[in-house]
């Protein structure tokens, strides 16, 4: 994507929990992650790499009524309103959160249809990380 001249930036979006050791150490630096190796092997200034530290659906606890619109109304979900999406507890994390409330849930595909309820602005508003 890079080799594509007319693109003003390229992105791409990690899953931190996800990656291999090895990745993770080569890329990490004593800031952040989405510094290091790999911005410096891009060589690009168009680049900007995003390290999702927590699980992708924390992002749709930006609003927690469109899952709910989405997926029906349950109390377990709604007990999480104004808790900071990145903030939910990783003993139990958001997408065990929404398949235990929702067991019908598909991941691929709700998922999708919430994110794009909710919106990119309102997930920026709401995690700073993924801001």
């Amino acid at each position: 994507m890079l080799k594509d001249k007319s693109a003003h930036v390229v992105t791409m979006m990690f899953d931190f929990y996800g990656l291999h050791h090895s990745f993770k150490e080569d890329c990490e630096s004593d800031q952040d992650p989405t510094e290091g190796k790999l911005v410096e092997r891009a060589n690009d200034d168009r680049f900007i790499s995003y390290f999702q530290i927590h699980e992708f659906e924390s992002l749709l606890f930006s609003d927690v009524e469109q899952i709910q619109v989405h997926l029906s109304s349950n109390s377990k979900i709604q007990s999480l309103k104004g808790i900071p999406p990145e903030s939910i507890n990783h003993d139990n994390p958001p997408s065990l959160r929404l398949q235990n409330a929702y067991p019908k849930n598909s991941k691929l595909i709700d998922g999708i249809h919430i994110a794009e309820s909710i919106g990119i602005d309102k997930m920026r508003q709401e995690c700073p990380h993924f801001d």
